[in-house]
């Protein structure tokens, strides 16, 4: 796995025991091998909207920022990863939620929000 990925997945996971769990959970599941990215990717996405709408995680306006930077300004693997894997299923879970999709259709930032409008018009 290329190393923006690591990092990104350092900060999204930072004071989070349950974020770092799910994280070495693929991990594991994957072993000996890298987990794919886009479902790496995927299982953090859906931490994160289950974190936000179960516990009201204090930390998501970074996470956000850290998911709106990767879109702007990421090499190629790290900003697929963030939209095909973490993105479309953030959009996905946060349909279990009352008003989930709008909610956090209303946190991403403009690129990310670009990518998230063009996959719910697909």
């Amino acid at each position: 796995m290329h190393e923006d990925c690591y990092q990104f997945l350092e900060k999204i996971a930072v004071g989070d025991e349950g974020m770092q769990e799910t994280i070495g959970s693929v991990f594991d599941y994957w072993l000996p091998d890298d987990p794919p990215l886009t479902m790496l990717f995927s299982e953090v996405g859906e931490k994160i909207v289950d974190e936000l709408f179960e516990v009201g995680w204090l930390n998501d306006q970074e996470r956000f920022f850290l998911i709106e930077k990767a879109m702007n300004d990421a090499d190629g693997y790290l900003k697929t990863a963030v939209a095909t894997g973490l993105i479309e299923a953030m959009l996905s879970r946060a349909s279990r939620y009352e008003n989930g999709l709008s909610e956090i259709l209303k946190m991403l930032g403009q690129k990310s929000r670009k990518h998230a409008d063009a996959w719910l018009n697909f």
